[in-house]
């Protein structure tokens, strides 16, 4: 593994013993808050009009939407799935992050300084709860949600089993080329895990590791699913094999020597395809974002015909030199369809990029932006949008509360304890440039880090929305639904919720039949569904045959009745 990593760190069996703080307890106490749900109503309004305002149940404050177009929605359904406070005087500036969060198919992570609070995915139940002694910069969750990853100040990797809570696996980060024991690791500030290989029933996946003076380092051929499994099995013959696999990389960041993000590493997207890994890098320093190329080379494995990766180094592809508008670039997200590249500013531009070819092809200036995450085209009107936009979520830079135009200033006069300001929460079209809707939201807001797939973020944003009021400092985590009439009544049909849709469909004009096709669709494709499990006479069995050839009749479809 060469000098620039402890091989121990790499090759030890998983540790026994459940990972557990050494530290004191954190302060803050998180609760969740199922059931605590609202749908607030927005009548369509003017591009001119200041908007309206709504109370906000969980936090007893005004919230203000303010529909920039014609094309503003009717409701929209706002859930409050977790909060957490604590007493404290300090709690810093607006741009301060109070805690991150992670969402993906299987989990809600939620990172507030020294612990990382593991949820179900509908923030129903809280499913580990790990702590550390030192506050936890940056969290990641592997490709099944199986392990997640987290780094802290000291530039320590720390990969923890979420079912068993056990601490596989961690590793000090030292710049490349130092010697060990002698240069201590800098503060991990991104990760991410990106699937590289899924062939042969098992997936190989790769941790990417950032720190914060811009060291890069590339752990690959993770074979993470099978090591939960022997982790659950108890084998640690197998665990050991899998860990003692993992293969390591430390990429040089520069060109002829001298380094490209010599300023910093703002952020990166990192993807896997046939015959290569690509890692984009976005910072500030000679360039702006760096494209970085590493080939994969396939090698038969004569004990078990298993397919073995062979890599070349990880090579300088391309990269942009200049930076937009005098700053670099925070973050960088591939599109949902791979085609661009969109990066983010200092200064609060959204830049969108021809993958390919790092060509720029639009530039949004029209609300300067300070997070963005990736949404599915489904997310809203389907027809308003080409086959080539791009849409995403939004949190802006402060704004002056109340204020009808987004001429949001990076640098705002207005005080700095959050008072009289606020963001906003938006919905952008690209290369339209049309704001799809808009939502005033405390100072204190974060996107959460979206890893789903396309179709199940198509219909929600998840964010996170501070308070700090008389010396309580307090968050929200919050889930927002789309408000497109079909979007709403799919949620309700995917959770099963056949009442509540009808009744929304009527309120809204849908037919009924949808409903109904839906309904027996899943009656159908469920042997145990609970409409089939009471059969248990022949009385309920013909109501229920009633009760299905009236629904027929609502669907007027043959085809279907007779399928």
């Amino acid at each position: 593994l060469g000098s620039d990593i402890d091989p121990q760190g790499v090759s030890e069996l998983p540790n026994a013993a459940a990972f557990k703080s050494s530290g004191k307890a954190s302060e803050w106490r998180l609760e969740l808050c199922s059931g605590s749900d609202e749908t607030l109503q927005l009548h369509r309004l003017s591009s001119t009009s200041g908007g309206r305002q709504a109370n906000d149940s969980a936090n007893s404050a005004q919230r203000i939407i303010n529909p920039i177009n014609e094309n503003a929605f009717d409701s929209y359904r706002l859930e409050t799935l977790a909060t957490a406070e604590r007493t404290t005087l300090t709690y810093g500036g607006d741009r301060d992050r109070w805690c991150d969060a992670t969402i993906s198919a299987q989990y809600v992570a939620i990172t507030i300084e020294r612990q990382i609070h593991i949820l179900s995915v509908d923030c129903r139940k809280q499913e580990a709860v790990i702590c550390h002694d030192g506050n936890i910069l940056a969290t990641a969750l592997n490709c099944d949600s199986s392990f997640v990853a987290f780094g802290d100040e000291t530039g320590t990797l720390f990969i923890v089993h979420v079912k068993t809570r056990r601490h596989v696996f961690s590793q000090i980060i030292k710049p490349s080329g130092s010697t060990p024991g002698t240069v201590p690791g800098s503060a991990i500030v991104a990760l991410q895990f990106a699937v590289s290989e899924s062939a042969n029933a098992h997936i190989t996946e790769e941790l990417v590791v950032v720190t914060s003076e811009g060291t890069l380092v590339r752990f690959s051929s993770l074979r993470l699913c099978l090591l939960s499994q022997a982790i659950l099995d108890g084998d640690m013959a197998v665990a050991a094999k899998i860990k003692g696999g993992i293969k390591v990389e430390f990429p040089f960041l520069s060109l002829s020597g001298r380094p490209i993000h010599a300023s910093g590493i703002g952020g990166m997207s990192v993807t896997h395809s046939n015959g290569g890994s690509h890692i984009v890098i976005a910072g500030s320093g000679d360039a702006c974002m760096s494209c970085w190329r590493r080939e994969e080379l396939s090698e038969p494995d004569g004990e078990n015909d298993d397919v073995q990766r062979a890599s070349t180094a990880t090579q300088l592809a391309d990269m942009v030199s200049f930076e937009c508008s005098g700053s670099g670039y925070t973050k960088v997200a591939l599109s949902l369809d791979q085609r661009y590249l969109v990066a983010l500013s200092k200064s609060g531009a959204l830049d969108v990029y021809e993958r390919l070819t790092l060509t720029l092809v639009f530039r949004y200036t029209e609300t300067l932006i300070d997070d963005f995450g990736l949404l599915a085209p489904s997310s809203t009107k389907v027809e308003a949008f080409s086959p080539t936009s791009i849409l995403l979520a939004a949190i802006s830079k402060p704004v002056s509360l109340n204020s009808e135009r987004d001429d949001i200033s990076g640098d705002s006069d207005i005080n700095d304890e959050g008072e009289d300001r606020c963001r906003r929460l938006l919905v952008i079209s690209l290369p339209s440039m049309e704001v799809i809707y808009s939502m005033d939201v405390s100072v204190w807001s974060w996107l959460a880090n979206d890893i789903r797939s396309s179709q199940d973020i198509a219909d929600t944003i998840l964010f996170v929305e501070g308070t700090h009021v008389d010396g309580v400092q307090t968050f929200y985590l919050r889930n927002l639904y789309e408000t497109v009439p079909m979007e709403r009544l799919s949620h309700f049909l995917r959770a099963g919720r056949y009442t509540e849709a009808e009744a929304f469909a009527e309120e809204n004009g849908i037919p009924l039949a949808v409903v109904y096709r839906k309904r027996l669709d899943d009656i159908l494709s469920d042997p145990s569904h609970p409409s089939l499990s009471r059969l248990s006479s022949e009385d309920e069995a013909a109501v229920f045959a009633d009760q299905t050839l009236d629904l027929l009749g609502h669907i007027g479809d043959t085809a279907f009745a007779i399928d």
